[in-house]
């Protein structure tokens, strides 16, 4: 996946960003406060992207074909 669509779909979920790393960027879900750290590949892999919990109810990203 795309890293800028996976930073869309958090945006979308309520997402922000919380601030740049050396090599990563911080993502925080205030639904659940939790912090993702979200690589700075032009490309992330799939189970990666599945695991960054933006969906309130299930801690998920809706990814696109689910």
């Amino acid at each position: 996946m795309k890293r800028l669509d996976l930073e869309r779909k958090l945006r979308m979920a309520g997402c922000y960003l919380k601030r740049e790393g050396g090599s990563h960027s911080l993502w925080t879900n205030p639904k659940t406060g939790i912090i993702e750290a979200l690589p700075r590949h032009a490309e992330i892999k799939e189970p990666l992207a599945r695991k960054i919990p933006t969906h309130p109810a299930t801690g998920k990203v809706k990814l696109p074909g689910e």
